[in-house]
């Protein structure tokens, strides 16, 4: 019965991800435009030309080093797999076969690849966000071998861990998917 929940939850994730992916509307067009005019790189009166930032990962606002410790905040860099659902105090692991994978690069960009049984079920591709240090924010360029145009815009709560090896997405229903890092950046 857990296997049959898990895989319905599988199951509606990935259509609530296709169905959102396919729409389009003005007030994400509006943000997307928003944002890239934040975004733009804007010269200080009297300088010289603007410096773009340096080509660092996205690191989780509103947090920065404790003078204690001089601990920099964990970067959500690297390849997270999900491992297991949490809901209402029970554990659901992921069976073989299936599987959400989240890449996260340090330029910013981000691909998920959902496979059942081996294949490929979902991709999408595009930059992330984490804001207000529990908000990853995606920006879906492409899904499904669709470009999306404008981006779609997901907002998601996450906690990450505090050496970045665990990062649980929440859902607004009390459910939580769990994902373990499989590659990138090793804490010290």
């Amino acid at each position: 019965m857990e296997r049959k929940n898990l895989i319905l939850f599988s199951l509606l994730i990935t259509i609530a991800i296709s169905v959102a992916c396919v729409k389009s509307s003005s007030s994400t067009r509006e943000t997307a435009d928003s944002n890239a005019s934040s975004s733009a790189i804007k010269a200080e009166p009297g300088a010289s030309a603007p410096t773009p930032a340096p080509n660092t990962p996205p690191q989780i606002k509103g947090i920065g080093p404790t003078p204690a410790t001089d601990t920099p905040p964990p970067n959500l860099l690297g390849a997270y797999i999900m491992s297991e659902v949490q809901h209402n105090g029970q554990v659901t692991m992921v069976p073989e076969g299936y599987s959400t994978e989240f890449t996260f690069l340090a330029d910013g960009s981000y691909t998920r690849q959902s496979k059942k049984g081996g294949k490929v079920t979902h991709t999408d591709t595009g930059h992330f966000s984490v804001e207000k240090k529990d908000q990853l924010v995606l920006k879906i360029e492409l899904s499904d071998n669709k470009i999306q145009i404008p981006p779609v815009e997901k907002t998601h709560t996450i906690v990450l861990s505090s050496d970045g090896e665990e990062l649980t997405m929440k859902t607004k229903d009390g459910k939580a998917a769990v994902f373990r890092r499989k590659s990138g950046p090793k804490s010290q």
